[in-house]
């Protein structure tokens, strides 16, 4: 790296890089998850996009001259671009300071193996899906950004930080620094009010080290605002999710069993939020709302060379992932056996209502929404329609989820099931949001194109005097599920490169592209429900598996198994030519 030509630069004040930084013990900062992450890159750049150099100047101008003016070597490098591919023999390994190999991060199991076992090995009927669950970005109004002032004499650090976890922040710049002598007690955090982030300014940016280490090396306030496509670039990411799901049923479609398998792509730094027992908390914030008798879970976490992703939760954190799966096998399930899909959801829910909430009237929901929506004159309508060569599908999705707001404990599977039958678990401190949605498509054989005519929900979500605030709960997390399933991905070529750096490709839904909602509360007039019974996150997490059911029931016909999101019209358009060509 060569920073002579930079340095000359008039108005540049410093450059500092991660050699500098590792000189000082600071090229490295903790992760909550117990992994450690890069500052900027020293010898090895770990994925495109990857900070090398800091440049400190009077204005953004000359700065970014300098920056432009920085020659850097780089010598190629076998990139890591595929989770699955990342755990094959022979693939090159990205943290070998971590584990020289294998790019495994941890492997982890919920449930009762055996027993799940048992019911596939008896089953007159078996379903599975493979989904991927693509990275998303928290792509925030607001990038994040901070100002850092180091006080000599005070040997005290001052930050302002787009930030929501300040005592995250405190305590990450703490342990990176305090072989400097600056520990949490050295160092004020101020977050003023930034508005929402989706979860991606939840951990400490290594733009707020580097800012606080401008600040020391210069003794004066430094300011960092990353651009846009830094931001998306770099982290703030959600998602990257592979998973394969089966599940084992009776002839009639009473399910029996699901077994589930995950990998999950964490980019070169186990970066997440939840340090907890379960370090993916897929399955047991999100417990299928039918009477199963039995659930296995295993996730394998791996390295690649992305950026750290399991950060924002744009999608919802973690509960849209086990909710895609098991609501894509129900409707599995129905279409193979030949089962209207809510009529099969009917059959299987978890009953009776309990009158504490903790376990929710899922018919009730679902029921109401069919009833809203006009389900059974939409199934007339397709039938008719399909006769003359179009295309309309009718999607069903269900939820409910476990929030535990103060003491918790872990809840495992076998905590699940308990919810499921007579004995029932008692979580301190929990809601149970629960509800069901139904959408109506209409699909474009030669664009591909797919219209959602009607998007009905309906949700426990407690007391009607909340009416207000429960729209704003209810329809921004509902337009939050139908984003990332019509529109929103992150995607890499086979070199690792990030082609959805901007918002020309990577797209957020706006009020043109996203349908009217209709909502509706499961429990009206209900004093006091609120408490067991608000939406949480399942209006955007239903919301997503709803449309992509309507999807697939509009092509099963035609030999469609399953929709890969985001259902772009080319994605459609593709898939409705290759059925041409098999039928000609």
């Amino acid at each position: 790296m060569r920073m002579s030509e930079a340095l000359r630069i008039a108005g540049v004040v410093a450059a500092i890089t991660g050699v500098d930084l590792e000189e000082r013990g600071l090229a490295w900062m903790p992760t909550l998850t117990g992994d450690r992450q890069m500052v900027l890159a020293t010898d090895t750049v770990m994925f495109d996009g990857q900070e090398v150099v800091a440049i400190l100047a009077e204005d953004r101008y000359s700065a970014a001259d300098a920056a432009a003016a920085v020659e850097i070597d780089y010598e190629p490098l076998p990139p890591v671009v595929d989770a699955q591919a990342a755990l094959q023999p022979g693939a090159a390994i990205v943290r070998p300071d971590r584990d020289p190999t294998s790019n495994r991060i941890w492997h982890w199991e919920n449930g009762d193996a055996a027993a799940a076992a048992r019911s596939f090995d008896s089953a007159a009927v078996k379903v599975q899906q493979d989904f991927i669950m693509p990275r998303v970005h928290g792509a925030a109004i607001e990038t994040i950004g901070c100002v850092a002032s180091w006080d000599s004499e005070a040997k005290h650090l001052t930050l302002w930080a787009s930030t929501h976890t300040p005592q995250v922040t405190e305590s990450v710049l703490g342990t990176a620094a305090s072989h400097l002598g600056i520990t949490p007690q050295n160092i004020t955090i101020h977050d003023p009010d930034i508005g929402g982030a989706a979860g991606s300014k939840v951990l400490t940016s290594p733009g707020y080290v580097l800012a606080a280490y401008g600040s020391l090396i210069t003794g004066r306030p430094v300011k960092w605002i990353e651009d846009r496509i830094a931001y998306l670039k770099s982290e703030g990411y959600g998602g990257d999710y592979r998973i394969s799901a089966e599940a084992a049923a009776t002839p009639d479609g009473q399910i029996q069993a699901i077994r589930v398998k995950t990998i999950t792509d964490r980019g070169y730094a186990n970066a997440g939020v939840d340090p907890t027992a379960m370090p993916e908390d897929l399955y047991p914030v999100a417990p299928t709302p039918y009477a199963l008798k039995a659930m296995h879970i295993a996730v394998d976490a791996v390295y690649t060379n992305k950026p750290p992703a399991g950060i924002a939760y744009r999608r919802t954190l973690r509960v849209t992932d086990s909710v895609f799966a098991t609501e894509r096998l129900v409707d599995t399930l129905a279409h193979t056996i030949g089962v209207d899909p809510a009529t099969l959801r009917l059959q299987n829910f978890v009953g009776p209502a309990s009158a504490d909430g903790s376990t929710p009237d899922h018919a009730r929901a679902l029921e109401r929404a069919m009833a809203r929506i006009g389900y059974w004159d939409l199934r007339r309508e397709q039938a008719e329609r399909r006769a003359r060569g179009e295309l309309i599908g009718i999607g069903v999705g269900s939820a409910m989820e476990i929030l535990r707001a103060g003491p918790s404990r872990v809840l495992n599977i076998q905590a699940m099931r308990s919810l499921q039958g007579a004995t029932r678990h008692k979580t301190p401190d929990a809601t149970y949001p629960f509800g069901s949605q139904v959408c109506v498509v209409d699909i474009d054989r030669e664009t591909g194109r797919i219209t959602v005519r009607r998007f009905v929900g309906v949700h426990g979500s407690g007391d009607v005097k909340q009416q207000r605030a429960l729209v704003t709960e209810v329809y921004g997390p509902m337009a939050g599920g139908f984003a990332p399933a019509m529109l929103e991905a992150v995607t890499y070529d086979d070199q690792g490169t990030n082609v959805t750096s901007s918002f020309l490709d990577y797209l957020l839904a706006t009020a043109v592209e996203t349908p009217r909602w209709e909502f509706e509360q499961a429990y009206e007039g209900i004093d006091g429900g609120g408490d067991k019974h608000n939406p949480g996150e399942v209006p955007t997490v239903v919301g997503q598996v709803a449309l992509v059911n309507a999807v697939v029931d509009a092509l099963w016909h035609l030999g469609v198994r399953n929709v890969e999101i985001p259902m772009t019209p080319a994605r459609i358009w593709r898939m409705l030519q290759a059925n041409r060509a098999l039928s000609s």
